[in-house]
């Protein structure tokens, strides 16, 4: 039971790999629940976002999905998580708030910095290598 608890904030780690884009995704979600919450769309998006986390981190939901898929690709369900949309739509209704066209500039400028400053790019790490030629093969 506790590897069900365990493996699922592992895979939550590994994913994430040390960017910010959990924490962006956080904050989205308090914004929306806290100030866009009379928008159904916002509602829905964090509705969403809510359920995957608690199946995803239910050990019991947990260990059914890892018995049907394999706890080697369990990593998967997090691709269920709606991060790109939440993110967007926070930013948006942040943006949307603000009336000044000029510092509305400033917030833009401010939120793409943090988007693109958060992840990490996958071109630095060994996911993707060189083809090698095998004897006898051909490229």
């Amino acid at each position: 039971m506790m590897e069900m608890v365990q493996n699922p904030l592992a895979v939550w780690n590994q994913y994430w790999n040390g960017s910010w884009y959990s924490y962006l995704l956080l904050g989205a979600v308090i914004y929306l629940l806290i100030f866009e919450s009379r928008k159904k769309k916002a509602g829905y998006l964090a509705a969403y976002l809510i359920i995957v986390s608690f199946v995803y981190f239910c050990p019991v939901t947990a260990g059914i999905i890892q018995r049907c898929i394999g706890g080697l690709v369990y990593w998967r369900v997090l691709w269920l998580l709606p991060t790109v949309p939440v993110i967007a739509a926070a930013f948006a209704g942040l943006l949307g708030r603000i009336r000044n066209r000029g510092i509305q500039t400033v917030a833009v400028i401010v939120c793409l910095v943090l988007v693109v400053t958060s992840g990490t790019s996958v071109w630095m790490y060994l996911f993707f290598d060189e083809l090698q030629r095998m004897a006898g093969w051909e490229l």
